[in-house]
């Protein structure tokens, strides 16, 4: 018999392995934003199809040096147009920008609609340019009125808004485009080497001073890029903003689907069979 060691065999199967997306790291890391508008990111963003010509108001009390006092948000829409979850994409895409860019002198942040395309991992094209300068606009003009319900880190104490307040408080989108053959350029048609791309301009924004007030002092709550952007369904990312706030100083809760869609989610519609709620959060 021979004593030279055998080497052992292995049986194994061609099992199927499912690709896993690649995530750059600086998407993976947890983006610190801006906390007031994180606790009521499932209030002031809806669902695209809950579009409404009235506005809407969230209220409770809250706690003044010992003294109640009835807290409000109120969002009024505009020309029929009120805050989306495309907008709640757009906004922590801003605040990742916001973030990672160098500030101008006067405040203002540069960027160009195609990075934030690339942040929100949408592909590019013109429905994507459109689809980005509406949620842009719509982030700029819509109004949220906050009646001692904004919380102010550098006054240390909850204050109400006299003004409504927009996301943004500047925005301009810059396009520059060549003038037809043969003709002297205008103001709206200016020469220039990235004529018919305004994907290549840079444009500049910059959020309201509370919000940058408060990023700056760090009175932020994380949140993961990377998973916002990748939930597709409008119901999914409010409902997991919603949870997020929920769930973070508890291990379990019990909500009935009818108050959760009608008055956490603002999800348009009456779902009387439970069959019907159950499909919609299913989707999620």
């Amino acid at each position: 018999m021979s004593n030279q060691l055998q080497t052992p065999m292995f049986i194994t199967e061609n099992l199927p392995i499912e690709p896993q997306p690649v995530v750059p790291p600086s998407l993976a890391e947890p983006l610190q934003t801006e906390l007031n508008l994180a606790r009521f990111f499932s209030f002031i963003f809806k669902p695209s199809h809950t579009r409404t010509s009235e506005a809407r108001a969230k209220s409770w009390v809250v706690d003044a040096n010992g003294t109640s006092i009835q807290a409000k948000i109120l969002i009024e829409p505009v020309d029929g147009e009120t805050l989306t979850t495309l907008d709640h994409r757009t906004y922590l895409a801003l605040q990742k920008v916001w973030w990672d860019q160098t500030h101008e002198p006067n405040g203002y942040t540069t960027l160009t609609l195609k990075d934030l395309a690339r942040v929100m991992q949408l592909g590019w094209g013109q429905k994507t340019l459109r689809m980005l300068k509406m949620s842009l606009r719509r982030l700029r003009k819509v109004p949220i009125t906050w009646f001692y319900s904004f919380y102010d880190k550098n006054a240390e104490q909850y204050i109400s808004t006299e003004e409504p307040m927009t996301i943004l408080g500047a925005l301009r989108l810059i396009e520059v485009r060549s003038a037809a053959v043969g003709q002297q350029p205008t103001v709206k048609a200016v020469k220039s080497t990235t004529a018919n791309r305004p994907e290549r301009i840079k444009s500049r924004f910059r959020f309201n001073e509370y919000i940058e007030r408060n990023l700056s002092m760090g009175y932020t709550k994380p949140v993961f890029l990377n998973v916002a952007m990748t939930l597709r369904g409008e119901i999914a990312l409010s409902l997991y903003s919603f949870l997020d706030i929920v769930m973070a100083d508890k291990l379990s809760w019990e909500r009935r689907t009818t108050e959760l869609l009608r008055d956490d989610l603002m999800v348009r519609g009456t779902y009387t069979w439970p069959a019907e709620r159950r499909r919609l959060l299913q989707k999620a």
